[in-house]
């Protein structure tokens, strides 16, 4: 429909269906904010710096860190989402 979705997401099945996917990184919080990998989950899969290449290979699986908590990300304002 040409709709657009942004989503933050670190299921396997629902990055495998998205049409493009933005790895950003090389960390969390003030180690991450730069782009790592981007592309189709296939290209992803394939990228030598990407840690969801490990994931989505099987390399690594990923833990949920319940300590974890949310902090102010990316503002969308509202005269953008038109």
């Amino acid at each position: 429909m040409g709709n657009t979705i942004v989503i933050v997401e670190h299921n396997k099945e629902v990055i495998l269906a998205a049409d493009h996917v933005i790895e950003l990184g090389p960390g969390a919080g003030r180690n991450g904010g730069k782009i790592v990998a981007e592309g189709s989950p296939e290209t992803i899969k394939f990228h030598p710096d990407s840690v969801s290449a490990k994931y989505l290979n099987e390399k690594i699986s990923l833990k949920a860190d319940t300590s974890a908590s949310l902090q102010p990300g990316i503002v969308i304002p509202q005269s953008q989402c038109q």
